[in-house]
């Protein structure tokens, strides 16, 4: 079972208080979701228990006998003649002025979302949630969706978000206006919001973990990192002062430095503040790593002079343990 569908099987089990809540519920659902044609009027949705919530609300909120149709992959919540029509739009027009007939109704038609109830706000959010919603399992990525059909529900989806410091983005999906939430609180507080408590701890749970996941990575990755650039310099290290001891002796370097030197040709494997330990007086981290900076350097520019040298025939070779004087 899906995460998304186990936040609606608990929302669908939520007790309707005040009353009136099952009204905008009912209303908000058919707002976002709902297909008005001369025929009737027709909510379809995957989940059963949505279905059946919907039928419930319209016995109860308008005394409607709706019939269910239940389709291969969807249910489908039917109402027709002229007087069920008539007592849903009717229902629509005093809650949020629309009006089918005329297309999608004017921003300034809805119910200004300051004004309602608390409890009637999430009522909406739930219904435009059960109707048009859908949740990503948390531990594959943090995404909350509800794709409504017409915009003046999306705009008051938001209105209400936004009330409750909830922040989603809104789009335009083809006929579909589509809000969404991509940050793992603001996901936590809309359930608290419409009352999924069993689906917020359980996603709590599973962002706890995905979190601890993520910093174990994260830990494992740098350390690997960290090994990774300690062999990749003492490899380095270990290349230029061979190369140098091959042809010069390292009594020839200071005496600061040819104690570095001796130490990694005797301790490859140890980074740099292990080494700094093994000097007398020890160094630091940063000590050692100067010193080894200015033993590289030096290295380096005798054996590149060197190489220079036999390339273009110059001054005859040092003899070994021999130190070319620097410029």
């Amino acid at each position: 079972m899906s995460f998304s569908r186990k936040v609606k099987d608990e929302l669908c089990l939520a007790p309707l208080k005040p009353a009136d809540s099952q009204g905008w519920e009912l209303a908000a659902a058919l707002l976002g979701a709902a297909r008005f044609r001369s025929d009737g009027i027709r909510l379809s949705t995957s989940h059963e228990g949505t279905a059946l919530r919907m039928v419930r609300g319209l016995q109860a909120q308008l005394g409607l006998q709706p019939d269910l149709l239940r389709g291969r992959e969807l249910w489908t919540v039917a109402v027709t003649g002229a007087d069920g029509q008539g007592r849903v739009l009717a229902d629509l027009r005093d809650r949020f002025r629309f009006e089918p007939a005329r297309g999608q109704a004017p921003a300034d038609g809805l119910p200004d979302a300051a004004s309602l109830s608390e409890d009637a706000g999430r009522a909406i959010l739930r219904g435009l949630f059960l109707a048009c919603g859908s949740l990503t399992d948390p531990l594959k990525a943090y995404h909350l969706e509800m794709s409504t059909r017409r915009s003046q529900a999306a705009l008051l989806g938001l209105r209400l978000l936004e009330i409750h410091g909830i922040r989603v983005a809104r789009l335009r999906r083809g006929p579909l206006q589509v809000l969404y939430a991509k940050e793992g609180q603001h996901i936590a507080d809309f359930l608290a919001l419409t009352g999924a408590h069993a689906a917020l701890l359980a996603f709590e749970a599973l962002r706890v973990e995905k979190e601890m996941r993520n910093i174990v990575n994260r830990v494992v990755n740098c350390d690997n990192a960290n090994l990774q650039r300690l062999a990749e310099s003492s490899v380095r290290q270990l290349e230029r002062i061979r190369a140098f001891a091959e042809r010069h002796d390292t009594t020839s370097l200071p005496d600061e430095l040819r104690d570095v030197a001796e130490l990694r040709l005797a301790h490859p494997d140890l980074s740099l503040r292990e080494l700094g330990e093994l000097l007398s007086p020890p160094l630091g981290k940063s000590g050692i790593n100067h010193r080894m900076r200015r033993l590289e350097r030096e290295i380096g520019e005798i054996l590149e002079t060197e190489r220079i040298q036999a390339r273009e025939g110059g001054p005859e070779a040092h003899a070994p343990g021999d130190r070319p004087r620097r410029a």
